[in-house]
């Protein structure tokens, strides 16, 4: 009877996170797997079925402080999508935190899952105000234009994570195929595509011939 009421105990307590991230999921803020992951840990402790609930996705059957967990995550959530300077300030001091390439992996899908893969307008609005937001941070601290072609940013990172999309492709093709083709044609234009080489180049113009 004790090792039933236990079983029971933490089979209530599973279910009711697995509640939470199911509404989590359904507010595009966690991924299927992070679910599908924890619901198979309920069934292996129960080993057997359970009745479902006539509508087990309703945030209604959260208990009151589930409910509250709920609501402090959606306000975190809707901060760090609407206000990028948070984001975009720890994305010009991470590479001070020392994360693995595992880490930083992760790190540039739960950017991307926060913003549920700019996969409707205003997620993508708001990540794309996060990335101009993380550019300026990063070249805030440096003293010559130069040194901001040899860094490694994630804002960079998830940039070529979001213009992988099919939609963001044939945007970028969209506009820069003509301005590509009209380039190739000028055979006295110089194509040097080395930031390094261009912002070396640029330090050493005087200001004159930008203002002539």
């Amino acid at each position: 009877m004790v090792t039933k009421v236990k079983t029971n105990d933490q089979a209530e307590q599973d279910i009711t996170r697995l509640d939470i991230m199911i509404g989590l999921m359904l507010k595009n803020k966690i991924e299927w797997d992070e679910i599908n992951s924890h619901r198979g840990q309920i069934a292996q402790r129960l080993n057997s079925t359970t009745t479902a609930s006539s509508d087990p996705l309703d945030l209604k059957a959260l208990n009151k402080s589930a409910r509250r967990r709920l609501e402090l995550y959606e306000g975190l959530f809707y901060i760090l999508q609407t206000q990028p300077e948070y984001l975009a300030r720890y994305f010009a001091r991470i590479k001070d935190v020392g994360l693995s390439e595992t880490e930083i992996k992760k790190f540039e899908s739960l950017v991307m899952t926060l913003f549920s893969y700019a996969q409707k307008r205003r997620e993508e609005y708001f990540l794309l105000r996060l990335l101009a937001r993380a550019v300026p941070e990063e070249m805030r601290p440096l003293k010559v234009v130069s040194e901001f072609g040899k860094g490694t940013y994630i804002w960079s990172r998830v940039l070529l994570g979001y213009i992988r999309g099919t939609k963001e492709r044939k945007f970028l093709r969209d506009i820069f195929a003509p301005l590509i083709r009209q380039m190739m044609g000028d055979h006295a234009l110089d194509l040097e595509c080395d930031p390094a080489i261009v912002s070396t180049i640029i330090d050493g113009i005087d200001g004159s011939y930008f203002s002539g």
